[in-house]
């Protein structure tokens, strides 16, 4: 009898927690689905072969690992500014965008910009000159927050899309579309959001085209399994290595 009830509560436990993953995910209001599982996600990066960067593909890492940061940073200093949800949903998000740069140059013996830094410390200065004019326009009005927040996902889709043109390895590829795919679920989020409070944005670094195409849900664009390896990462202060239990040290693309 105990082991039955013991089995029991497991069972309980474990729909807790898928429906809980289920309501967080809604909330995020994405359009584009998963289309491949976790585990597939997980083993898409692992099995992909170890190249050889260039020394344009090491700088692009860099940038784009700093480039992440300031996302999250942005997000995490108007989350306490506006108390709107949207923004700390996402910059928790934007630690997994981290993530997965992190392990491409730990991968790669690259050393990571973002390793120890404090919220609103960049090596590029032009992203914390960048940094430092978004928190303030963000700071106007929630309006303004979630312009701000359209703007971050409109330039990393740019420059995620100028990057991919170059990119000969297969693991950074890979990682990169999933890392566009999760932008544009944050730009659809950010853009519908604005809306509701009366405001509208135009895109200022992607095509018209693939914007029209994002916000009717018609860009097609899926990102891989979520692999939840942020365990050792958290929202204020440094930032450090982190992988999650369902990670393995091969590497993982997650959302």
């Amino acid at each position: 009898m105990k082991k039955h009830r013991k089995v029991t509560l497991m069972t309980v436990v474990a729909l807790l927690a898928v429906l809980g993953a289920a309501v967080g995910a809604s909330a995020m209001m994405y359009r584009y689905s998963n289309q491949r599982s976790q585990a597939a996600g997980c083993a898409a990066f692992a099995t992909a072969p170890l190249g050889t960067l260039t020394d344009e593909e090491k700088a692009s890492l860099v940038y784009m690992a700093e480039e992440e940061k300031l996302a999250h940073d942005v997000y995490v200093e108007l989350a306490d500014t506006w108390k709107y949800n949207a923004f700390s949903q996402i910059a928790n998000s934007e630690l997994r965008h981290m993530g997965s740069i992190s392990m491409l140059l730990a991968r790669y013996g690259v050393a990571d910009p973002t390793e120890g830094a404090k919220e609103g410390a960049f090596t590029n200065k032009d992203l914390k000159a960048l940094y430092d004019r978004l928190v303030a326009e963000g700071k106007a009005s929630l309006a303004a927050a979630l312009k701000v927040g359209a703007t971050i996902e409109d330039l990393d889709i740019a420059d995620l899309d100028k990057a991919l043109k170059t990119i000969k390895n297969e693991d950074v590829a890979r990682v990169y579309e999933n890392l566009k795919a999760g932008s544009m679920n944050h730009m659809n989020a950010f853009y519908t959001q604005l809306k509701a409070q009366g405001g509208d944005y135009k895109p200022q670094y992607i095509g018209a085209d693939l914007f029209a195409q994002m916000i009717e849900g018609r860009a097609g664009f899926a990102a891989n399994g979520q692999c939840g390896m942020m365990a050792g990462r958290t929202m204020r202060g440094g930032y450090g290595q982190g992988r999650g239990a369902n990670c393995n040290n091969t590497g993982c693309v997650c959302r």
